[in-house]
């Protein structure tokens, strides 16, 4: 059994090596052959897709936050009437508006998922 798998591994290296041989020099500094030698067995997989990331690599670090569009469209939801952000500072957001006629006063919480209510005046 020792013997086999020591065999796998050199025709899978032996393979390796006469594909790196002849492939050209930009998809070998892509990086986008390689060899997986591991428990589950072994072989050789290339990669023929793009980057991975796409130039966004911290794109969905703040996605779940609360932002002042955000609390705008929602203030809007709730029924307050010409919604504006009056106020923007690390944990949460003020938007004022109207609502029948009176003015009317929302706080969001910016470390929420949802932009959720802190405090709703006037709704």
């Amino acid at each position: 059994m020792f013997t086999k798998s020591i065999r796998t591994v050199l025709a899978a290296g032996v393979l390796a090596l006469g594909t790196a041989a002849t492939t050209t020099a930009p998809a070998q500094a892509d990086g986008r052959i390689g060899v997986y030698i591991g428990s589950g067995g072994s072989g050789i997989y290339f990669n023929s897709g793009g980057r991975r990331h796409h130039g966004h690599r911290y794109r969905g670090h703040r996605r779940f936050s609360c932002g002042p569009r955000r609390a705008v469209n929602k203030a809007y939801r709730w029924g307050m009437n010409n919604p504006r952000v009056k106020r923007v500072n690390k944990r949460r957001i003020v938007v004022t508006g109207w609502n029948r006629g009176h003015r009317a006063r929302m706080v969001f919480s910016r470390q929420g998922r949802g932009c959720p209510v802190i405090k709703a005046r006037g709704i």
